[in-house]
């Protein structure tokens, strides 16, 4: 489900949306998503019923994952997606 309107993406913003779609297919097949545009920082991320990591694209094309704590609102932010499923596991669920 998206959650931006799709129609008026920039060509930067369809081709973050096609970054996200990919790390979707390769890794997170099956789970149920959003994407969502942040007006401010001009990101846009994939965001998961069930899964606390996120992928986010900048506006310069750059990938990174970032994991939110729900019981803190901590987050970490990290370019490899072992490294945001290890802090998941090990520092954000205790």
């Amino acid at each position: 489900m998206l959650l931006v309107d799709h129609t008026s993406f920039s060509r930067k913003e369809a081709q973050a949306v096609k970054m996200l779609l990919s790390v979707y297919a390769d890794h997170f097949a099956g789970e149920y998503f959003y994407i969502v545009k942040n007006e401010r920082s001009g990101n846009v991320y994939m965001s998961f019923d069930h899964t606390v990591v996120r992928p986010f694209v900048t506006p310069d094309g750059s990938l990174f994952y970032e994991v939110f704590n729900f019981e803190t609102g901590e987050t970490f932010e990290t370019n490899s997606l072992k490294e945001a499923e290890y802090a998941n596991e090990n520092i954000f669920i205790a």
